[in-house]
């Protein structure tokens, strides 16, 4: 059956359907990844019984596997596979209040850009997902560009941004937690890096509104209070409903992102309930194959 695709959601993306991953041909492979550049954001379900090694040869159809820089969440024996999980409930009485509590919080992001080079993409598995909350919010920043107001974009045009890991440490640690299951170590430090507000995208050539907001810090050559200024209005109009897809997760769901032309967010989930998810991450190179430059 040849792979077929329905429209995700009104904001974004789309559904996959007809995917064999244990039988990939080059029409599949092909299918994947003009889906990938068309629509930013791809679902696949029923993938519970995927394979660590299943999940990263898939991903190459997208891309090279990366490393991730943070070595404490990569899955032992499979380093190009990093394990996001928050269930950290035990020890705490039935009873504690504690159990109630949200964790695994991440706010409104684009992967990596706190780095030199972003990353290409991201193919996210759910393995174990809690019965409420836990959901993943995407927007496609392409469609935000576009729908941008044009006295907005003229003052964007041209600028630079200041981007670092900063205070987002904290939440990112609460989301992925060392456990047996992980190689563990210790985390690095990242310096603050530069990129443009706007880029454009090298392989569909759009333009993209380059905001992250949990690593974004200034605009340069703006004054602080007038930096701070436009960042929100930026970003209050990027995150606005429309642009927004929210998924709520099944078990053997796996979602595909352009990082280039996206951002996500975890909404989190209570901490009495288990949510583990493994995630491929795609080296910042070009795609391979009949959409490379």
């Amino acid at each position: 059956m040849p792979i077929t695709t329905t429209p995700l959601s009104p904001a974004l993306g789309a559904e996959i359907h007809g995917l064999d991953v244990a039988r990939l041909d080059d029409a599949d492979r092909a299918r994947l990844r003009a889906a990938f550049l068309e629509d930013g954001v791809l679902l696949v379900k029923g993938l519970a019984d995927m394979s660590p090694e299943q999940q990263v040869e898939l991903s190459s159809v997208f891309g090279e596997c990366a490393i991730h820089p943070i070595p404490t969440i990569r899955l032992k024996g499979h380093p190009e596979i990093i394990v996001l999980a928050a269930d950290v409930a035990e020890g705490l009485a039935e009873d504690d209040p504690a159990r109630e509590e949200v964790v695994g919080q991440i706010p409104w992001h684009s992967d990596l850009t706190y780095t030199d080079s972003p990353s290409r993409g991201s193919l996210l598995l759910a393995r174990v997902v809690p019965p409420e909350l836990g959901m993943t919010g995407f927007i496609d920043t392409a469609a935000v560009y576009d729908a941008l107001p044009d006295d907005l974009r003229a003052r964007i045009e041209g600028r630079s941004a200041v981007h670092s890991l900063g205070p987002i440490q904290e939440a990112l640690k609460s989301a992925a937690r060392a456990d047996d299951e992980m190689e563990g170590g210790d985390a690095p430090t990242f310096e603050q890096v530069v990129h443009p507000l706007v880029h454009v995208h090298p392989e569909s050539g759009r333009k993209v509104l380059n905001v992250s907001p949990a690593f974004l810090q200034s605009i340069e050559g703006l004054a602080e209070a007038e930096s701070r200024a436009l960042i929100d209005e930026l970003v209050a109009f990027a995150t606005d409903d429309r642009f927004v897809y929210l998924h709520q997760w099944d078990e053997g769901d796996l979602i595909v992102w352009d990082n280039w032309r996206t951002m996500h967010l975890a909404t989190g989930h209570k901490r009495k309930h288990a949510r583990r998810m493994h995630r491929t991450t795609l080296a910042p190179g070009r795609v391979p194959g009949e959409l490379a430059a």
